[in-house]
């Protein structure tokens, strides 16, 4: 049975005049919308719909809970967030530091905002990759992210940036080129690397002596013998072959090297000596020397 629509109507209900007949079917009427109202099932039709602008009294309704639909919390403010504080009720979580994440805190606790730590469990392949191209190696995708530490991964010698197992230039010594007729590193440990890696800083020799540059008894620069040399340019040695190259800036450099060139000079070698043929002494400049890996 459809909601009651039909209105009474009264006019013929006020004074003893009235019609009796009439009084008769709307009190008739008012029953059947009494009983229609008794029996109405499923949508009520013809009632007007609810709206909170107009009909719904908002000011009277009362917080609903989390377990039956709502919220239970009558005031937010901006940036609040809500999250399940029991297991029937929602709690909130006032906004964090600027810049702070939200953490868990794991089961059974309630989250938080917090600075996030490098030392915390940040995970991600992306984060290895650098290790790889600055040492040589790989690591595992998840983990905590490695320190590159000078005298661990890497060496600092000489203002030369170094790895331990790959190419890199380490600073084995000095030589000062302003006197003697012999300048010798020693003390060298070559066991471990597979280039000498020479740079000549104007070498020069006392003007009118001999006008060769030795390096262990190979000419690596024919000088002349007429005024200072003033050498500057780079030599490289491989220690596993023997073979002198790279000769760079130097004047009247021998025009090609071959293997067996300078085989003094190898990976068990604990020595390097520069002289100038004829017996001059050196004057000026200087001579470093790296070990390449």
């Amino acid at each position: 049975m459809a909601w009651p629509t039909t209105t009474i109507d009264t006019t013929q209900m006020d004074i003893g005049t009235d019609d009796p007949s009439q009084a008769r079917i709307q009190i008739k009427q008012m029953a059947d919308n009494v009983n229609a109202i008794k029996d109405a099932k499923g949508v009520a039709n013809g009632v007007a719909p609810l709206d909170a602008s107009s009909l719904l009294p908002v000011a009277n309704l009362p917080t609903v809970p989390a377990n039956k639909g709502g919220t239970g919390q009558t005031v937010f403010a901006v940036g609040d967030i809500l999250y399940a504080g029991t297991t029937s009720s929602l709690s909130k979580l006032s906004p964090g530091t600027s810049g702070y994440v939200l953490k868990s805190n794991g089961p059974g606790a309630a989250p938080s905002w917090g600075a996030q730590s490098l030392s915390g469990p940040i995970t991600g392949s992306g984060l290895t990759q650098a290790t790889a191209r600055l040492l040589g190696r790989t690591t595992a995708g998840t983990g905590a992210i490695e320190e590159l530490t000078v005298g661990s991964g890497l060496t600092l010698s000489g203002g030369v940036l170094d790895t331990a197992s790959q190419s890199g230039y380490t600073l084995l010594g000095t030589l000062t080129t302003t006197s003697g007729t012999t300048q010798t590193l020693s003390g060298l440990d070559l066991t471990t690397y597979k280039f000498l890696k020479i740079f000549i800083n104007g070498v020069s020799h006392a003007i009118g002596g001999g006008g060769n540059l030795l390096l262990g008894g190979k000419i690596i620069s024919a000088a002349s013998t007429s005024a200072a040399a003033n050498l500057c340019g780079e030599v490289e040695i491989d220690l596993t072959t023997g073979i002198l190259s790279g000769s760079t800036v130097l004047t009247n450099v021998p025009a090609s090297y071959a293997a067996g060139d300078i085989t003094t000079y190898t990976s068990s070698s604990t020595s390097i000596a520069f002289a100038w043929s004829g017996g001059t002494a050196f004057d000026l400049g200087s001579i470093k020397v790296y070990g390449v890996k």
